[in-house]
C-alpha cells in the first residue's frame, strides 16, 4: 500500500505500461487499476474489492480519474466499505441528475459506414483484404474517437509492426486508414484528414526485392530442419504452411480458399494473374483439406482455414510462425513458391511452360495466350505429385497429428 497522490495518478496516465493492466493499492485500501490505452493516455479507475455473501471476490467500480477526484473517490470508497461490512450490496446513490455525455463517433463506426459504401463498388477479393485488415489489425482502434486520431497516434499504433519489420503491412494499413479518414471528412465527422501525408513518413517497401527463400543445395536437409523447427508453434499456421508447400499457391489464395470451391482433387480459384485457375490437390493436400473440413469450428464460415469468428485469416498467421521458428530474415511464405519452382526445374521431363502454370503464372505474349487456352491439368498433376511426395518426406512425422 502507498499514499497515492494526484501527481501519481497523472504519471500513471502517461506511463508506458509493459502489460495491459496495472494495479496499485491506496493507503485507504482502495484499488487503483490502470488500463493501457492506444489513444496515448492510460485509463485510471478507482475500484473496491470485496467478498459477497457466498465469499466470492467481486469488484465495484467507483469512478474514473480525473472525472472523479482522488479525495472524492476515497470518500465514496469509505461509504462502500461501510455498506459491505453491514452485509449490504455496495451501491452509490446520488441526488444529482445523471449527466448525459455527448456521443463521440468512433473510428469503428466510421470504418463500418465507409466499408458499407465502398464494398458494393469494389471487387470481392479487395473487400476480403479490407475485412482481413480489420479483423487482424485495425479492430484495436475501434473505440477510439475519430477526432482523437492523429499522425502521432497512428505512428504509436504502427510501432510494433515497424519493430518486427512488417513494412508491407504498415504501408497497406496506412493507405486504408487514410482512405477511411477521407470518408470521415466527406461525412463531416472531421474537418480535415490528419493522415493525408502519412505515407511520406513511413518506411518504403522495396517491391523489387526478392523474397527470402532456401537455396537448392542441400534442400532436403534444410527443409527437414525447417519443418521440425516450426512444429508445435501454432497448429493452424503449421498445417497452412504444409498446404502452401503442397499447392504452391500464394498466401492470400490459401487463406481465401472456400470449402464450396473444392471438387475432389481440384478447385477453381481466382489468383493474382488468372480469373479461374484449376489448382491440383495432391493426396497430401487432400488429407489436409479433409482434416480441416472435418474440424470446422464455425458452421457458417466459407473458408477452409478459419480465422477469428470464422472470418478471413490474417496474412500474419504463417509469417509469425516462421519468424518465431527463427527464420525471420531467412525465409518467407512467398519463398515457398520459389523453392517449389527450383525443385520442379530439376525434373528432366518437366517443361518450363508447365512449371510456370503450376505457379499460375501467365505464359507467353498476349497472342500466344489467345491461342494456348489449355490448362495442362494432367501434366501439372503428375509433376506436382512428385513434388508433394518430396515435401512429405521432408516433413516426416510432423504431419501425423492431422493424417
Amino acid at each position: 500500500m502507498q499514499k497515492v497522490t494526484d501527481r501519481d495518478l497523472k504519471v500513471l496516465q502517461h506511463e508506458n505500461l509493459s502489460t495491459d493492466l496495472k494495479m496499485i493499492t491506496d493507503a485507504s485500501g482502495m484499488s487503483i487499476v490502470v488500463r493501457k490505452s492506444l489513444a496515448g493516455s492510460n485509463t485510471v479507475f478507482f475500484k473496491l474489492r470485496y467478498k459477497d455473501e457466498n465469499d466470492k471476490r467481486k469488484w465495484f467500480t467507483i469512478g474514473k480519474f480525473p472525472e472523479l477526484s482522488l479525495p472524492e473517490a476515497r470518500m465514496k470508497y469509505s461509504l462502500l466499505v461501510d455498506q459491505v461490512q453491514a452485509g449490504k450490496t455496495p451501491t452509490l446513490k446520488s441526488d444529482e441528475p445523471k449527466k448525459v455525455k455527448n456521443h463521440k463517433t468512433t473510428f469503428g463506426e466510421v470504418w463500418v459506414a465507409w466499408r458499407n459504401a465502398a464494398d458494393a463498388q469494389c471487387a470481392p477479393t479487395t473487400a476480403k483484404k479490407f475485412t482481413s485488415s480489420w479483423r487482424a489489425h485495425l479492430c484495436a482502434l475501434a473505440d477510439l474517437p475519430i477526432t482523437d486520431i492523429t499522425a502521432q497516434t497512428i505512428m504509436m499504433f504502427f510501432q510494433p509492426y515497424l519493430n518486427d519489420k512488417n513494412l508491407a503491412t504498415v504501408q497497406r494499413l496506412g493507405q486504408q486508414l487514410k482512405s477511411c479518414l477521407d470518408y470521415a471528412v466527406f461525412i463531416n465527422e472531421i474537418p480535415f484528414n490528419p493522415l493525408d501525408k502519412l505515407s511520406r513518413f513511413l518506411p518504403k517497401v522495396d517491391h523489387n526485392q526478392h523474397y527470402a527463400s532456401f537455396a537448392y543445395e542441400q534442400l532436403e536437409e534444410t527443409l527437414t530442419k525447417f519443418f521440425n523447427d516450426i512444429h508445435g508453434i501454432n497448429d493452424l499456421a503449421e498445417i497452412m504452411i504444409h498446404f502452401t508447400f503442397y499447392t504452391l499457391l500464394r498466401h492470400l489464395e490459401v487463406r481465401s480458399l472456400e470449402v464450396d470451391q473444392i471438387n475432389g482433387n481440384y478447385a477453381y480459384i481466382k489468383t493474382k494473374t488468372l480469373s479461374a485457375f484449376k489448382v491440383f490437390f495432391s493426396t497430401q493436400a487432400q488429407q489436409i483439406l479433409s482434416y480441416e473440413i472435418t474440424h470446422h469450428q464455425y458452421p457458417l464460415s466459407p473458408y477452409v482455414f478459419e480465422g477469428r469468428a470464422g472470418g478471413l485469416l490474417s496474412d500474419a498467421c504463417m509469417r509469425s510462425c516462421i519468424n518465431k521458428a527463427g527464420y525471420a530474415d531467412k525465409f518467407t511464405v512467398h519463398g515457398i513458391r520459389a523453392v517449389g519452382r527450383q525443385w520442379l526445374q530439376t525434373l528432366p521431363d518437366a517443361k518450363e511452360s508447365i512449371i510456370e502454370q503450376c505457379l499460375s503464372h501467365v505464359v507467353g505474349s498476349r497472342t500466344e495466350q489467345a491461342y494456348n487456352r489449355g490448362d495442362y491439368f494432367d501434366e501439372r498433376a503428375r509433376i506436382m505429385q512428385k513434388w508433394c511426395d518430396f515435401v512429405e518426406k521432408c516433413i516426416g512425422k510432423n504431419n501425423e497429428w492431422y493424417k
